[in-house]
């Protein structure tokens, strides 16, 4: 912060008077020029470059912070008094407006896209500025329904250049992965968690469970790119007790009703009546004489001469309805058709002949799909017109078949699916065209089945349904089945579990999906990837053993990291305290007891630099510090610290003396505790 602008906000915030402590720590102030009340609280994990950007950019829904200041290592912060009550309050218990009826589904819809414009006014920031911690309870409803997105302790601003985060931050269920240090958190970690937000509000809407799960994919490139394609969403759904036809309904009233529509609607209808008025006109006179009699006499001109298919034409222009044309338009059909039926006798099978050997010879040298397709045709025709018996369409797609088969031993199995297709929309479900089909498809299918490769035969099921529009749903949740059980048995187990997940209810499909995220978390064990095997096993819910291995993992983490203890190893020991974890006690005391890291360098004879670095000690902290160095003459010195301390506070103290030799005379550097607990020791 700019050294005069905090000394202005320290100097205006020491005038507000306190006027109620909250039970959360913060209080209420009231600034006593405009006697308008505010939020006081103190924060030790902050981003000033976020704070300064609310000061000096207003929302709708953002809080106003007021002021902010540095004080001993904390940022204290005055914003705006929000009257109402949070998300999560009015989840639980209905509070406020809500309080008959509870949310309606309009009301959540409306909650969501109010989040979505805070956000997206956050992530249009230079650089963008990411929440970090979206969640019911960080979202408030005043009492005139106006939301406000609160709580901005996580948030940071997104550098492009950094790999991951420094800082691992976020409620545990609802962060995203990358929050656990995998990535740097960016944009799609809010609408990670925007998503879990969906899940909880609207659970009976198909919809918006489609856009939550795209939401929360592990892969943060699998979700939506900005929350703007979110808001889109959103706005396109509709309530699951209205069906879709009253909503389209209501969508085409909407319009109606508006003004602009109204206005349209007439100048539609003037221009309705001017073309009924040119019609009649063109309908009723100009026909008449200017297109039918002319039409009509040179026809006859042209029958007399032997032109049947020119006189046809001018027949056609006159209409069936004039005169004897119909009459005279059969005639000419019936002189026609002689002509067609004498060339193509003469013709028909050399030609079809011609073009199926053609057609074959030129998808043997090439094998492309527009080849095999046009091949197919040519074959079949020879059969629909009766001069073949359907040998040559039967060798053609025994040709296919091979080369399908080869493409599979190759591990093409697009390709081969893509070769298969073409016969099947080339052939009819009638006579032998209909033996051929089957046939074929057949020994595809098991030759695909060999290969274990059932997710193929899925697709190529799920592609028939949609040409002959027959019902293959058991046949393709068998195979996705069959084959998610494959990906298992090869200890592919997020692949597996996310395809169990997509047929949940299709046997024990949801039993197995919990079985492949409970042998992920035990791989993730062994590799030492505790914070990713918790959230695999989390998956897991009531899987034998998955509770247990779970807390496990949570202790092996909290022993790994009990000399530099972590908010993650703070959040699994309270786990483990509430999970009746035998040994947690064991644990906290380990995490709980302070380490004190000494480094002491000589600066000149007359000066020592210690620099002290405290880890562990309980999660509140202490109170200061004093410290103690005795020199070999028998005298000391001592620093008193009078500092809030946590876990990661570091210090440097200046030793000095002006009769120098100061490094030489050091003895010992004791410190202690405001109670005099003695906490780390270094001898020289």
């Amino acid at each position: 912060m700019d050294g005069k602008e905090q000394l202005n906000d320290i100097v205006r915030g020491a005038l507000f008077s306190e006027v109620r402590v909250l039970s959360d720590g913060r209080s209420i102030v009231m600034d006593p020029e405009t006697e308008r009340l505010y939020y006081r609280k103190r924060l030790s994990v902050y981003s000033i470059p976020v704070f300064r950007f609310l000061k000096e950019h207003k929302h709708k829904n953002l809080p106003e912070i007021h002021l902010f200041w540095q004080e001993e290592g904390d940022l204290i912060v005055i914003e705006e008094l929000i009257q109402g009550h949070t998300l999560e309050e009015l989840l639980d218990s209905g509070k406020a407006l809500y309080a008959e009826k509870g949310l309606c589904f309009e009301e959540k819809k409306r909650i969501l896209l109010e989040l979505c414009d805070a956000l997206e006014y956050l992530h249009s920031a230079n650089p963008p500025i990411i929440h970090r911690d979206i969640k019911a309870s960080n979202v408030m409803l005043r009492e005139d329904g106006t939301l406000k997105l609160i709580d901005y302790d996580a948030a940071k601003q997104y550098v492009a250049e950094k790999s991951r985060d420094t800082v691992l931050i976020g409620t545990q269920g609802i962060a995203a992965p990358e929050q656990y240090g995998f990535a740097q958190s960016d944009e799609r970690t809010d609408i990670f968690a925007l998503g879990k937000l969906m899940e909880r509000l609207l659970p009976e809407s198909k919809q918006a469970r489609g856009i939550a799960a795209r939401a929360t994919k592990l892969q943060p490139e699998l979700r939506f790119e900005n929350v703007k394609q979110v808001h889109r969403q959103i706005e396109r759904l509709w309530d699951p007790a209205i069906s879709g036809a009253e909503h389209r309904k209501q969508v085409v009233i909407g319009k109606l009703r508006d003004k602009r529509t109204r206005w349209a609607l007439a100048g539609l209808a003037i221009l309705v009546l001017l073309i009924i008025g040119g019609i009649w006109f063109g309908n009723s006179l100009y026909p008449e004489l200017f297109i039918r009699r002319p039409a009509y006499n040179k026809g006859i001109e042209l029958i007399a001469a032997g032109e049947y298919e020119e006189a046809a034409e001018q027949f056609a222009i006159c209409g069936t309805d004039y005169k004897d044309v119909k009459n005279q338009l059969k005639a000419c059909e019936l002189e026609m058709e002689e002509r067609r039926k004498a060339e193509h006798l003469q013709s028909v099978r050399e030609e079809y002949e011609k073009a199926a050997n053609e057609a074959t010879e030129v998808w043997r040298s090439s094998k492309t799909t527009e080849k095999e397709r046009a091949a197919l045709e040519a074959c079949n025709n020879l059969l629909l017109q009766g001069l073949d018996d359907g040998e040559s369409l039967r060798s053609f797609c025994a040709e296919i078949l091979k080369e399908a088969l080869q493409q599979l031993e190759q591990e093409r199995f697009l390709r081969a699916k893509d070769i298969m297709f073409v016969m099947e929309k080339n052939l009819t479900e009638d006579g032998i065209r209909a033996s051929i089909l089957e046939e074929n498809r057949t020994a595809f299918l098991e030759a695909l089945e060999k290969k274990d490769n059932y997710g193929s035969i899925a697709e190529y099921y799920e592609e028939l349904s949609k040409l002959d529009e027959q019902d293959y749903s058991d046949q393709i949740l068998e195979n996705r089945y069959r084959q998610a059980m494959t990906w298992k048995k090869n200890e592919a187990y997020l692949k597996a579990a996310e395809l169990f997940l997509d047929i949940y209810e299709y046997k024990d499909s949801a039993q197995q999906k919990k079985g492949c995220n409970y042998l992920e978390g035990e791989r993730l064990i062994s590799q030492g990837r505790i914070p990713e095997a918790v959230y695999q096993l989390n998956k897991a819910e009531d899987y034998p053993g998955a509770e247990d291995l779970k807390n496990q993992a949570k202790a092996q983490y909290c022993r790994e990291h009990a000399d530099a203890p972590d908010t993650i190893t703070r959040d699994y020991l309270e786990d483990l305290k509430k999970a009746g974890y035998t040994g947690a006690e064991v644990l906290e005391q380990e995490v709980e007891t302070w380490k004190i890291t000494f480094e002491v360098k000589e600066v000149s004879s007359y000066e020592v630099s210690v620099n002290l670095t405290f880890t562990g000690g309980p999660q509140d902290g202490i109170e200061g510090y004093r410290a103690v160095a005795y020199n070999r003459d028998g005298s000391s010195m001592t620093h008193s610290g009078n500092y809030h301390i946590k876990s990661g506070w570091k210090e440097t103290l200046s030793l000095t003396h002006t009769n120098g030799n100061v490094y030489r005379n050091l003895k010992q550097i004791d410190v202690y505790d405001p109670n005099g607990k003695l906490l780390g020791t270094f001898k020289k």
